[in-house]
């Protein structure tokens, strides 16, 4: 939807392939990154998921807090190393 180097990303998911596509007829992320001291970067990333009807919202209320955390732990996780590693490579 938009990006603003290196400030944040905004993202919309149509057509999801996972087993959410039965639940989610759109999500919506935002990933926003904050410079700190000591050449650190604090990273918040948001998302709204918007159901397939009432039955899939209340399900999403359980599923999401439960699955999608871990998703987007492992998911920031990977980022992190390959942001270093390049940042690493570069300044070689």
């Amino acid at each position: 939807m938009s990006c603003d180097p290196p400030n944040e990303v905004k993202y919309r998911l149509c057509k999801l392939t996972n087993f959410f596509r039965y639940l989610v007829s759109e999500a919506q992320g935002e990933i926003k990154f904050t410079e700190t001291g000591n050449k650190g970067t604090t990273v918040v990333w948001g998302y709204s998921f918007f159901g397939r009807g009432v039955f899939a919202n209340l399900l999403l209320k359980i599923l999401v807090p439960v699955l999608w955390k871990g998703f987007m732990q492992s998911t920031l996780n990977k980022s992190k190393q390959l942001a270093e590693s390049e940042a690493l490579t570069s300044s070689s």
